[in-house]
């Protein structure tokens, strides 16, 4: 890997990092500490966990495009600047619709696809699938620190504190986007008029980025919907301590950073990816199943979160690194803001929606929601690689 494309991969994951732990802290906390916002019901508390989402999905391909015009770095100022304000706004809201509105305008921010097609843009084949690793590496890392850090924060300074830390790191993705980040990209702007509804086109219609857009899909969608309900059963079940949660996940991602080192090694050869992928997805769905109907005991209950968490490190990383294998230079922006469209529409999707399991019916329906899911998941995803294979 050359320097320059190791210092635009770490000033990238860096931003991601900061971004990801400001959006991340909440998930451990909201579902205990919603219940004291004015106006607050499960159900809504999972809208507001997840509405960031809402947001992102659909300004993902935007924003995707419109770097492709302005440029890279030009639109992640922009998103982060939304970002930030988003998270100023929720540290000063004081009822449950405020705090739905300020995570909304957090997720605004949706500048996933942009980065990711500007590592690609910076860096060459060969190194491309380590420069995704070190983002996935990062989006693992604040997902984890965001796990232990959101507890210990609420613990001592409430919801107003969490969001404080957002502000902060949105602030610091800032300063890193602005002098670390360069924008070598030529411009296509005499192009927009003529270019635009035939690029759009072209997105939707690579049928190569649907396999992974939906794997994201659903991925997000099973942690989301499962961290409704998991701060919950720690407490309510286990008797642990909210100001304790932190530890707990700090063991969990620990075991599962072990258990996933034989499979993290990076590599160009697309059909080991995607052995390893469909593995990950199996252990996934089988860890979902085992938590809504076998998990009393709370060892065997922490053993199924590292495997779980396992799997969804794994597929976390995998996912973009085959989609930057399977797709070509040409529109690489717009093909990662259609896959990171389907990613945030999942978070959506599964906080909402177990918000609403949770409150009329039962928290263990959250984890039978991701199961069902990653098992049809990864029969639609054996099925359109047999397709494609057979195509070629």
């Amino acid at each position: 890997m050359k320097n320059t494309e190791l210092r635009v991969a770490a000033s990238v994951a860096f931003i991601f990092f900061c971004r990801m732990m400001g959006l991340f802290m909440v998930l451990p906390i909201l579902s205990l500490y919603g219940n004291t916002i004015e106006g607050a019901s499960l159900s809504l508390i999972g809208l507001a966990l997840g509405i960031y989402g809402l947001s992102q999905a659909f300004l993902q391909i935007p924003f995707a495009l419109c770097s492709d015009v302005f440029g890279r770095k030009r639109v992640m100022l922009f998103g982060l600047s939304l970002f930030l304000a988003g998270s100023l706004l929720a540290m000063v809201s004081d009822n449950i619709w405020m705090l739905i509105l300020s995570r909304f305008l957090q997720g605004s921010g949706a500048i996933a696809g942009t980065s990711m097609a500007l590592l690609a843009d910076h860096s060459g084949e060969s190194s491309r699938t380590w420069v995704m690793a070190i983002v996935g590496i990062a989006i693992g890392a604040s997902f984890v620190l965001a796990l232990i850090v959101g507890p210990i924060v609420a613990a001592n300074g409430g919801l107003q504190a969490v969001f404080a830390v957002s502000s902060c790191l949105a602030f610091v993705a800032i300063l890193v986007c602005l002098f670390g980040v360069s924008d070598n990209v030529a411009r296509q702007s005499s192009k927009i008029n003529d270019g635009f509804r035939s690029h759009v086109s072209n997105i939707f219609r690579n049928t190569k980025v649907y396999p992974y857009a939906l794997g994201v899909f659903v991925l997000h969608l099973s942690m989301t919907s499962s961290f409704v309900v998991i701060p919950m059963i720690l407490e309510e079940q286990y008797a642990i301590d909210r100001s304790l949660h932190g530890r707990v996940y700090l063991l969990v991602f620990f075991i599962a950073l072990i258990l996933m080192g034989p499979f993290a090694r990076p590599s160009t050869d697309i059909s080991r990816l995607a052995s390893i992928y469909k593995v990950s997805a199996a252990m996934m769905s089988i860890s979902l199943l085992l938590l809504a109907f076998m998990s009393g005991n709370y060892y065997f209950f922490i053993a199924l979160l590292c495997i779980f968490f396992c799997s969804f490190n794994l597929m976390e990383a995998l996912l973009p690194a085959m989609l930057s294998i399977e797709v070509d230079a040409e529109g690489r922006a717009g093909s990662m803001g259609v896959f990171s469209t389907f990613q945030f529409m999942g978070a959506f999707f599964g906080a909402w929606l177990s918000g609403i399991c949770s409150q009329f019916f039962t928290m263990n329906l959250s984890f039978v929601l991701g199961a069902v899911s990653v098992l049809a998941m990864l029969f639609l995803f054996v099925l359109m690689q047999s397709r494609s294979s057979g195509d070629t």
